[in-house]
């Protein structure tokens, strides 16, 4: 008697297959199985009846997920701020993400819409924060205003836990409004479709920084000026000292490291190097002194604390008198620096100082500004004389 083939008992078919998700939230379907035996004949039928599922915690969504029910991947926290809100400044971005599932290796983020600044294309772009290693601390930058950034083989996102990164940007060359920024994605599946993640606006930190006005939204830039920028002096003398005083307030906290830049104080004697400054405000400076240069007549000054905004601060220093000229061999005294005559040269050699009566102005004699007022003999008044010429 013929045997048929032989029976397997208990056989199990493993039947992987790929298919391509529903786009849209699904719920869990009614699977069934059934089947047809070949008898070589008729048929013998395996009657339809519910397949056991085995539940799935899809890429940490809440719910135990069956086969064929879908979740739709989303950002539940999504933050953007800033920490520089001037022109052209360096400024980093800070952001704040939080999924719905988890991002496996190797899928990514985008952030879009970061417009502006002056930053160029970068496929290396360092990113830091406490999530940085996760994405191989850097981004690419496309220079336009979006950041990829894509998880390291090794890295990972959990669902539910929030992560943050930041970046540097340089700002803007002038003044612009905060930028609207997006973030979006593309989860890992292990098959050919990725799960996109739709892009999300980002809630930007909306606070005032340095003084600016909502200064902490993404790429918000300011050009700070000086709100009140005088300067005085003590006396206007030929060969005299003379104290220079400026009174400045800024619009913007000036940060630590700042420098303050004044140009245009020329002619004067003053040699480069240090220059001590007193000011309003204690050792708000560095050593209390200011980096002079004697032609341009610039002075920088290095702020060693905050200057608030709107806060005005008095800054004084001397500038040193010109040159002396020697001893007058014919008098007492010295010739008085602050008698010194402009319409001779800063040491004429030799030089004499001779006693003035009332009117006696013979040239080339000349007589210091200040003492052209009251020509009077009591007390001695003295002149600058250039020498004779030799007798022939």
């Amino acid at each position: 008697m013929g045997m048929g083939p032989t029976p397997l008992v208990h056989p199990q078919l493993h039947t992987p297959h790929q298919v391509r998700n529903s786009a849209s939230v699904q719920s869990a379907k009614a699977i069934s199985i059934s089947g047809t035996v070949e008898a070589g004949g008729s048929d013998s039928t395996i009657a339809s009846s519910a397949m056991a599922k085995t539940a799935l915690t899809a890429g940490g969504a809440e719910n135990n997920l069956t086969p064929m029910e879908v979740v739709v991947p989303a950002f539940e926290v999504y933050k953007v701020g800033q920490s520089m809100p001037l022109v052209s400044a360096s400024n980093t971005i800070t952001v704040t993400i939080q999924g719905t599932v988890d991002f496996p290796a190797t899928s990514t983020i985008t952030l879009s819409g970061l417009a502006g600044t002056q930053t160029a294309a970068d496929a290396a772009l360092v990113v830091g924060g406490a999530a940085s290693s996760l994405f191989g601390s850097a981004g690419a930058w496309s220079g336009s205003g979006t950041l990829i950034l894509t998880l390291a083989s090794e890295g990972g996102l959990s669902a539910g836990t929030p992560y943050t990164l930041s970046f540097t940007l340089q700002n803007s060359a002038t003044a612009q409004a905060a930028v609207t920024v997006s973030v979006s994605g593309s989860v890992v599946s292990g098959g050919v479709d990725d799960s996109p993640v739709a892009a999300m606006n980002m809630d930007p930190d909306a606070g005032a920084l340095l003084g600016v006005t909502n200064g902490a939204s993404p790429l918000l830039t300011a050009a700070a000026f000086f709100l009140t920028k005088s300067v005085s002096h003590s006396s206007s003398l030929a060969g005299g000292s003379n104290e220079i005083t400026l009174t400045l307030e800024a619009d913007a906290l000036l940060p630590i490291g700042s420098i303050i830049t004044v140009t245009g104080l020329t002619d004067s004697q003053t040699v480069d190097g240090s220059l001590p400054v007193t000011s309003s405000i204690d050792s708000i400076f560095t050593s209390d002194q200011g980096t002079w240069e004697q032609t341009p007549g610039t002075l920088e000054l290095v702020l060693v604390a905050e200057l608030a905004p709107a806060t005005p601060v008095l800054v004084s220093f001397w500038v040193l008198p010109f040159p002396s000229p020697p001893p007058c061999p014919l008098c007492p005294l010295p010739f008085p620096p602050s008698h010194f005559c402009p319409f001779l040269p800063p040491s004429p050699t030799p030089s004499l100082c001779i006693p003035l009566g009332p009117l006696l102005l013979p040239p080339p004699l000349c007589l210091s500004p200040s003492l052209h007022p009251s020509l009077s003999p009591s007390p001695p008044l003295y002149i600058l004389a250039q020498p004779p010429p030799p007798l022939p």
